[in-house]
């Protein structure tokens, strides 16, 4: 691909033929708050880390290598099939619950009253986030999935087309 001294982040699907296809490439930081991931699960800092590159400094391999290894894992927030009520937002209740829930890093939600949640179809869908840690990756799935159940949203019932 040509290259040199950059972040690349790939998208693959792997086909029920066994296929492994490129969905996307790209030469940038991922969103969705995998550089969270870098960070949390491994003490990497990418956000530093490209900061170096696009100055040109000199990278030494420890902002490269993984400090520590961390099970963790992310909940969207969602509507069905994610926690998330479908409706037009009330009001949204204080995070401290899901903050303090076992495993629990980081909670953010980007809800506000007045919008409308409707089943997730893309990521713009995507209301917050819960990150969770855990001994191994499935504990720490459910702990942020626990988590993402503890924020209160009510709602008023809408009628939501796709």
């Amino acid at each position: 691909l040509g290259l040199e001294n950059a972040i690349a982040y790939p998208q693959l699907l792997v086909c029920d033929d066994g296929v492994i296809r490129v969905v996307e490439l790209a030469a940038r930081i991922p969103g969705g708050q995998m550089a969270a991931v870098a960070e949390l699960g491994a003490g990497i800092d990418m956000v530093e880390l490209q900061t170096r590159l696009a100055l040109g400094e000199t990278i030494p391999p420890s902002l490269v290598r993984p400090r520590f290894e961390q099970p963790l894992a992310i909940s969207f927030l969602t509507a069905s099939p994610g926690a998330l009520p479908v409706g037009r937002v009330r009001a949204v209740g204080p995070l401290d619950v899901a903050r303090a829930a076992p495993g629990v890093v980081h909670v953010e939600t980007y809800i506000e009253p007045g919008e409308t949640i409707r089943p997730v179809q893309r990521d713009g869908d995507r209301r917050g986030f819960v990150i969770a840690t855990g001994a191994t990756g499935a504990d720490a799935l459910r702990r942020a999935e626990a988590a993402s159940r503890l924020i209160d949203v009510h709602v008023e019932p809408v009628e939501v087309t796709a």
